[in-house]
């Protein structure tokens, strides 16, 4: 019954066609909100050895202005030369979705003078920047990390850029002096917002697995967690696991990592509360999918041979 299933798969791979899926374009908003004048602004790949064109040509971004250029949504440099031949360089921008990048005044100064406060302007510029580290206690890695203008409604672009905040590890980034909205997304996609967060100076800020589950469910009273043993008696080794919330759109990242769930054997997860669907892909790429599975309690699920089989071909 499996080989066969197994030759039905392959004849489908052989005669299908290969797909091929368009980047996505989108729109990167540059707005000129400093005392300066931009003369040249240039978007290279962060791959590419070299800057490319100057992106405005014969043109000038004023203050108060802002252009928009279409781009493939990728990892970006970018390169800013004001008028007074002063350049401001961030690499790794990574560009999912529309973005509109805003330098005020103290951002531009920041940009220009990263490591001296803009002293070449006046002392009252270097105050009223704020460095920020997050330390990642929560046990999951964040991919991604947004902080906007509480008065803004755009998220701006990825501080992470092409980092990973991985568990157990710390990130530090600066800002202008004022009141801000954080979202920091997870490797599961899940999601944490917190907003009005007054940043008056320089922070450190460290993010426990209890902070971090009371930000993703902060009504759903999932500050608890609750263990969940997969013992696998189902006769054949399973080399992924997925835990998703049954209200996720995407899987996640497998928990198995380089490990197998070897026959025989078990494996504990640390979840939320809430309802789950499971997906597991064995030794020979069968899945078996377990919807709305309720985790409000430590619970053991045994995948005997029976059960597995009836996951994989059940109707």
């Amino acid at each position: 019954m499996r080989v066969q299933r197994y030759l039905n798969w392959l004849v489908i791979a052989i005669v299908l066609p290969t797909l091929s899926f368009a980047t996505p374009m989108i729109n990167f908003t540059l707005a000129n909100n400093s005392e300066y004048t931009f003369m040249n602004v240039y978007i290279s790949d962060s791959d590419s050895e070299d800057w490319g064109n100057d992106r405005l040509g014969s043109k000038l971004l004023n203050p108060g202005e802002e252009i928009s250029f279409l781009i493939s949504a990728g990892t970006y440099d970018l390169k800013i030369v004001d008028e007074d031949g002063d350049i401001c360089t961030q690499m790794g921008l990574r560009l999912s979705g529309d973005v509109v990048l805003n330098y005020s005044n103290d951002e531009w100064l920041n940009c220009l003078f990263p490591d001296e406060g803009s002293s070449t302007t006046t002392s009252s510029s270097s105050s009223s920047s704020a460095n920020l580290t997050f330390y990642n206690e929560s046990g999951w890695d964040i991919r991604y990390i947004y902080a906007s203008s509480t008065s803004s409604d755009t998220w701006g672009t990825d501080h992470l850029g092409s980092d990973i905040l991985e568990t157990g590890s710390s990130f530090s980034f600066s800002l202008p002096v004022g009141e801000y909205d954080f979202k920091f997304i997870d490797e599961d996609g899940d999601e944490c917002i917190l907003e009005d967060i007054q940043i008056s100076g320089s922070q450190t800020v460290s993010i426990t697995r209890e902070e971090w589950l009371d930000c993703l469910f902060p009504d759903e009273s999932t500050s608890a967690v609750h263990q969940v043993t997969l013992v696998n008696n189902s006769g054949w080794d399973i080399t992924y696991v997925y835990a998703s919330l049954s209200s996720d759109t995407n899987w996640g990242s497998d928990h198995l990592g380089s490990n197998i769930l070897a026959d025989g054997n078990r494996l504990t997860l640390t979840l939320p509360a809430g309802n789950y669907d499971f997906k597991m892909i064995d030794e020979d790429g069968d899945e078996c999918i377990m919807s709305s599975m309720p985790v409000f309690s430590n619970e053991t699920y045994y995948l005997s041979e029976e059960r597995w089989l009836d996951c994989l071909y059940g109707e």
